[in-house]
């Protein structure tokens, strides 16, 4: 019989589930503001490469003096249904993997297209 290391740990977690919840709760504590943290500047740094792909200004008025103020907008709307089905991360993967349909835009320029296309 040979000995699978894989198999004995989801054999062991199986039968020690309530040891595995507490370890599991322990670290998330230890470790939470951490990953916090870390996650919150990998969403950054993600936004950042894509606004950066997408030219790194508003494409009707120019603005580009704060990154914050810019926003990815879908040239032919549906943006709101569409993180509500792959969520902003996913979104930003997909533009940079392909930013047709996708265009930057300041957040002023991006609630006036809105309100005039009615995309709600």
């Amino acid at each position: 019989m040979t000995y699978n290391v894989k198999d004995y740990g989801r054999e062991w977690r199986k039968k020690n589930i309530e040891k595995c919840r507490e370890y599991c709760k322990k670290y998330y504590q230890k470790y939470k503001k951490q990953n916090q943290e870390r996650s919150k500047l990998y969403g950054l740094k993600l936004r950042a490469d894509v606004i950066n792909k997408l030219g790194g200004k508003c494409i009707i008025c120019g603005y580009d003096k704060d990154i914050r103020g810019l926003c990815v907008d879908h040239i032919n709307g549906g943006g709101t249904q569409e993180e509500i089905k792959i969520g902003t991360q996913g979104i930003y993967h997909k533009v940079l993997e392909n930013t047709e349909g996708y265009q930057c835009l300041c957040a002023t320029c991006n609630q006036i297209k809105k309100s005039e296309n009615h995309e709600f």
